[in-house]
């Protein structure tokens, strides 16, 4: 059983990642001098390997743009905030910080194009708690996913400490949407963790069978 949310986008965003690490890999953005203005800004937050992170986020906005407002490009739009703070942050990785760039990178691009820009709605202080649970819960599938390896018992421990800190917002500013999501989470860590067991079990059988 699994619940539909407005966050279900999140237990699938390995395309939209790549989707932004793929691209402005080269000095050739339109977005070059502005991003050059403010990039000595944030730099001092970040653990620096690709010089064209400004580029990239200006590239993801200009292509949400350049289509019809539809759901897929709002979650493009949230999915952009979690990629401002897990990747872009990296070691120094902060919600708070995150939002503080997020809103920085759209205020820049809608200086230069000043449209009816779906990521817009997120520029307003009241969307930030639903770009910060977006960001939770693709950090939940993110770790479950562990790189596309093999679900292990390390990777169920990371799993079960960072739900059980954030099944907390369910008992306070209720959200029915995330908590849902992290229901349907919770059945897919369930699961994995039944296949663990099975594993162990068929390991530690065949364990005791080489030593009759």
């Amino acid at each position: 059983m699994s619940y539909t949310t407005k966050y279900n986008f999140v237990s699938s965003c390995k395309v939209l990642r790549e989707e932004i690490q793929g691209c402005c890999q080269e000095r050739t953005s339109m977005y070059d001098v502005s991003c050059d203005d403010f990039k000595r800004q944030y730099e001092p937050y970040i653990d620096y390997n690709n010089k064209y992170t400004c580029q990239q986020v200006m590239y993801i906005l200009n292509s949400i743009s350049s289509q019809a407002p539809s759901l897929y490009n709002d979650n493009r739009c949230k999915y952009l905030y979690y990629w401002i703070y897990q990747d872009l942050l990296q070691k120094n990785n902060n919600y708070d910080i995150a939002l503080k760039w997020y809103r920085i990178f759209l205020n820049s691009y809608f200086e230069v194009d000043d449209d009816n820009h779906i990521c817009n709605n997120y520029v307003h202080e009241s969307k930030g708690i639903i770009l910060k649970r977006s960001a939770k819960l693709i950090e939940l599938y993110d770790t479950i996913n562990n790189n596309d390896k093999p679900f292990n018992c390390d990777c169920a421990k990371i799993c079960s400490e960072l739900y059980t800190e954030y099944v907390k917002e369910c008992d306070n500013n209720y959200d029915p949407d995330y908590c849902s999501e992290l229901q349907n989470f919770k059945y897919i860590y369930e699961a994995n963790i039944k296949s663990i067991v099975h594993i162990i079990f068929l390991n530690n059988s065949l364990l005791q069978l080489d030593h009759e």
